[in-house]
């Protein structure tokens, strides 16, 4: 296998046994910043351990208990929680991201894409009967800036 020659601002693409200079094409999604916004993930504690994090198939209520129980202690002990925390909740992601659960998620008002069990269902459903009983300001209107309710 042949090595790619270096060139500052391009990328190599072989054909017919030579090589040849493609411009990079960078990304122009506006999710690109978030998307890319991972260099945390390598000094987390998790890094190797997602065994701990994401649910398995059909677990049981008590084997799930002792899991996120492990899980959130060593997100107590590692140093960018706060960041993976932030990143579950803006990504709307599944399992445990900085010490919070998908439960955890939907009350604070981060509902996931997909609700996969009935206590995120109920979670997401306490989070918006207590935003309309207080009306309070939900995460997407801080998100929108307009500093007001969420309509």
């Amino acid at each position: 296998m042949r090595s790619a020659p270096k060139k500052e601002g391009n990328d190599w693409i072989y054909r017919k046994g030579r090589a040849m200079a493609v411009p990079l094409k960078r990304s122009t999604h506006p999710l690109a910043g978030v998307i890319e916004d991972r260099n945390w993930i390598d000094v987390a504690r998790c890094h190797t351990r997602g065994e701990l994090f994401f649910e398995a198939f059909r677990e049981r209520p008590d084997t799930r208990e002792r899991r996120v129980a492990a899980a959130k202690c060593l997100c107590a002990e590692c140093p960018v929680s706060l960041e993976c925390r932030d990143a579950g909740r803006r990504n709307h992601e599944l399992g445990i991201w900085g010490g919070e659960t998908e439960e955890e998620r939907a009350r604070a008002g981060f509902p996931m894409r997909t609700l996969v069990r009935h206590s995120v269902i109920d979670a997401r459903r306490d989070a918006q009967a207590n935003a309309s009983e207080v009306g309070s300001i939900t995460p997407r209107a801080i998100e929108a800036g307009t500093g007001g309710e969420a309509a």
